[in-house]
């Protein structure tokens, strides 16, 4: 070979070198770079915050590397009669290490707090709008006839419906059950058939009638509870509070009587008043006024005049008529006579001759006007 075209070639053979170990001293390129090891560590923190309207993720990167250039190994390279020395060197990255920090923010879902609702104490609208909330007690119109002062305790507790007084519990409990008393209107010929217990008279009525409270003689409520049975035992304790103030419409001077000592039984075993009884001392008269009794039936009857009908009524006899006595001063009245709306109170005397009074209680007098003997035991109705 030519000795200038091998010359030329080493020439540029070594000048290729040189250029070779000048690029390696400049920065290393990250793409010619060994890498012994890497590590990437992420540390992810969740914050929350509370409340918020936006919802941020925030990414912040924090990156170090460190390089550290040394030598690593010495090559010969030996051609012909020529010997070339290239020193290498290689650039150490030792451990580059790139840590990322990822801070999340995360928003709860936003609380509204709204303000606390203010209401206006309501009074307690009572179930039958014929019932008054007063300062002194609840006042009950019963259909126009009377009004019923009921303990201002029992709002909230008690149920009216139609004509009746309920336990408000015992009704929840089953509708219809629960019932202190009811207000009942009876003409004398209802009276005559019966009416049920009661202990009050209360008033009469524009149509010559006869109010009456009738309060139940059987337990009208689930027994099983006991809590029904307390409330309902709690509110009958007022009933005897209640009844003698109640006042009817069409007889506002009448006072509520007590009427429990009076007998409406089927039967009285010896009925002291039976019979005919006519006007006494008044012999000279072409006609008498009498009355008669049949009170085993409750039947009354008044006969004013000769050409009078006869007016028909009840009678209800006292029960501690037995225990009258005039030697031991302890007389007392035999019954209550219901004639056409009104009332009267009778007492008769087992002396010689037998004679018999009329009280007027409420209404007409004519039958008062009279004082009446016992004809005969004859009870000649018609």
């Amino acid at each position: 070979m030519d000795k200038k075209i091998l010359f030329t070639i080493l020439l540029l053979a070594l000048l290729s070198s040189c250029t070779t170990t000048k690029k390696s001293s400049a920065k290393p390129s990250p793409q010619l770079i060994g890498t012994d090891e890497e590590t990437t560590t992420t540390e992810t923190f969740v914050t929350t915050t509370v409340p918020t309207t936006t919802s941020n993720i925030s990414t912040s990167s924090e990156t170090s590397t460190s390089s550290e250039t040394s030598t690593v190994s010495t090559s010969t390279t030996s051609s012909a009669s020529t010997s070339t020395t290239t020193k290498a060197t290689t650039t150490k990255t030792t451990a580059a290490t790139t840590t990322t920090t990822t801070v999340i923010t995360t928003t709860a879902a936003p609380v509204t707090t709204e303000p606390p609702v203010t209401t206006q104490p309501t009074t307690e609208i009572p179930l039958d709008p014929s019932l008054t909330v007063m300062s002194y007690g609840l006042i009950w119109d019963c259909n126009g006839i009377c009004n019923v002062t009921l303990p201002l305790s029992w709002q909230g507790r008690v149920h009216v419906d139609g004509s009746g007084v309920y336990c408000k519990k015992c009704w929840d409990n089953q509708q219809g059950s629960g019932l202190l008393f009811s207000i009942n209107i009876f003409s004398s010929n209802e009276i005559i058939q019966g009416i049920g217990y009661s202990d009050y008279l209360l008033g009469m009525t524009w149509d010559g009638k006869y109010v009456f409270p009738i309060t139940p003689t059987d337990v009208n409520y689930n027994i099983d509870y006991s809590e029904l049975r307390n409330e309902y035992e709690d509110m009958k304790s007022n009933i005897p509070y209640i009844l003698p103030y109640i006042t009817c419409n069409a007889s506002p001077n009448f006072a509520p009587m007590d009427i429990s000592q009076y007998m409406q039984s089927d039967y009285v075993y010896n009925p002291h008043m039976d019979g005919t009884w006519g006007a006494y001392d008044d012999m000279g008269t072409r006609f008498s006024p009498f009355v008669i009794f049949d009170v085993p039936s409750r039947i009354f009857a008044f006969r004013r005049s000769l050409n009078g009908i006869m007016e028909y009524g009840a009678v209800w006899e006292n029960r501690n008529i037995d225990s009258y006595s005039n030697a031991s001063g302890l007389w007392g009245d035999c019954g209550l006579v219901f004639l056409d709306g009104n009332l009267y109170r009778v007492t008769y005397y087992p002396s010689a001759p037998m004679t018999m009074n009329f009280e007027t209680l409420y209404g007409d007098n004519t039958i008062s006007a009279y004082t009446f003997e016992y004809w005969n035991e004859s009870k000649p109705f018609e």
